[in-house]
């Protein structure tokens, strides 16, 4: 997935690992360099010479991809805490459907 940006800059992201339960702190997540490596050949292979990543990345990061295992997202108000509500495991959609989800 590619999501230019107005600052000519754009966030990249692919090829997720198969399901982990999540040990580390916010933070602490490995980049590993073989997955960045990867991500760039692709855009740069879709996109051209002077595509998306016609430049070296500015900045590398590695994150978890929210999701559930029947694939639907968790959603609705906390039972102990009163207005509290969760939006969360929306997968790779959740940067389409996270807002709308928040609406309802």
């Amino acid at each position: 997935e590619v999501y230019p940006r107005p600052d000519k800059t754009a966030y990249c992201c692919g090829f997720p690992d198969g399901a982990i339960k999540v040990s580390e702190r916010p933070g602490e997540e490995e980049v590993r360099q073989e997955k960045v490596d990867e991500i760039i050949r692709a855009v740069r292979s879709a996109s051209g010479k002077d595509g998306a990543l016609s430049a070296d990345p500015c900045l590398t990061q590695s994150c978890y991809l929210p999701s559930t295992p029947d694939g639907l997202p968790m959603m609705g108000e906390l039972s102990d805490q009163k207005g509290c509500y969760v939006a969360a495991g929306h997968s790779c959609w959740g940067i389409l459907l996270g807002p709308g989800s928040g609406e309802t």
